[in-house]
């Protein structure tokens, strides 16, 4: 199953812009594979890009966000709502301006991979817990906050209910 929204691109402002929609019920169980073409304008405290989530609550939260509080990253985030919301991140620098590709490929609740343009960035293998029902993709805010809307353009954002290969992935 894929969710694709081709044919987007769209600039978002930082401060109201974003998508979301709530949909049937996703399934819980991982793999799930983010891909989504980004230009970031500026860095907040923490920006969303592109998650799926139980909706009102930050908890049970996978997706990819850009982090300027931790010297601006890039990072693949599976956060199950423990008092260390980056205890399965994955983490790298991202420039203003640039046009980058990303996939977050999240294969289980202990492994998930951040590729940039094609090419792994890194991998964590902290544990997290499972997620519990999963009924909104969202991308460019948080709606569990008043604060992390994402600045700048998104392109072509998709979610696949498998862990793409990095074959896939570097086409």
């Amino acid at each position: 199953k894929t969710i694709s929204t081709d044919g987007i691109q769209n600039a978002l402002n930082g401060s109201s812009q974003y998508f979301t929609n709530t949909v049937q019920t996703l399934a819980t169980q991982l793999p799930l594979t983010f891909s989504i073409i980004v230009v970031a304008n500026q860095w907040d405290v923490i920006q969303r890009v592109f998650d799926i989530s139980t909706g009102t609550t930050a908890n049970d939260v996978i997706g990819l966000r850009m982090d300027f509080s931790d010297s601006g990253r890039w990072s693949a985030q599976h956060y199950d709502g423990s008092t260390d919301s980056n205890a399965a991140s994955i983490r790298t620098s991202a420039e203003i301006g640039a046009r980058r590709h990303l996939h977050g490929v999240f294969e289980s609740l202990s492994s998930r991979k951040l590729y940039i343009d094609g090419v792994l960035i890194n991998t964590s293998t902290t544990a997290a817990v499972a997620p519990s029902e999963i009924n909104r993709v969202t991308i460019g805010f948080a709606p569990w906050s008043s604060s992390e809307y994402f600045n700048g353009r998104v392109i072509a954002p998709k979610l696949w209910a498998r862990a793409l290969t990095a074959e896939e992935v570097r086409t």
